[in-house]
């Protein structure tokens, strides 16, 4: 098939399973391995006897190292985003901190009521025996729910950023026009 990304260019790919939990994807002729491991929600579970009980909730794929978790939306949840998107403001960030997947807190580098920045390391998360960096989406107080060593699961809020509180005094540049506005009606 032939794939691209957003406007990007047109790729040749191919994606080929050599077992239920491993893929080779192959792009313009350069193939590469991935393991593949689905959650499911609630108590079903593969079993041998249903080795596939239904639409795994996400998928986690991991590659020498590198790792990443994808959502499996539901129609009402990709339309519950659409209409969260249309009512978030413009480049507002979600404050808070989840764990990518299951697995255990090997570090917390901030403590209770610190102030952070964006991008700044909060706290690292071990998961399929990698370390996960998570970091602050935006600046302000941070609020740690977590402790070094809990085990936590996937989307589990591990931390929550309260936004820095900006000045509510007018800045010099309204200042400056304000008193444009005020000179120009007494020049009237």
């Amino acid at each position: 098939m032939t794939v691209s990304v957003g406007d990007g260019p047109q790729r040749r790919a191919s994606l080929q399973f050599r077992r239920r939990n491993e893929m080779v994807l192959t792009l313009d002729g350069t193939a590469r391995a991935y393991r593949l491991a689905p959650v499911y929600a609630g108590p079903v579970a593969p079993t041998p006897d249903n080795p596939t009980p239904g639409v795994p909730t996400e998928l986690f794929l991991g590659n020498e190292g590198w790792s990443c978790r994808l959502e499996v939306l539901t129609r009402e949840t990709r339309l519950a985003r659409v209409l969260a998107a249309v009512e978030r403001e413009e480049g507002a960030a979600d404050p808070a901190v989840r764990s990518p997947m299951p697995g255990t807190v090997v570090s917390v580098s901030v403590s209770n009521g610190d102030a952070v920045t964006a991008g700044q390391v909060l706290l690292a998360v071990e998961a399929m025996k990698m370390e996960h960096q998570l970091t602050a989406p935006l600046d302000g107080t941070v609020h740690i729910s977590i402790a070094s060593g809990d085990l936590v699961k996937a989307d589990q809020v591990l931390a929550t950023i309260h936004p820095a509180v900006l000045s509510t005094e007018p800045s010099k540049a309204e200042d400056t026009i304000e008193e444009a506005v005020i000179a120009m009606g007494a020049a009237e």
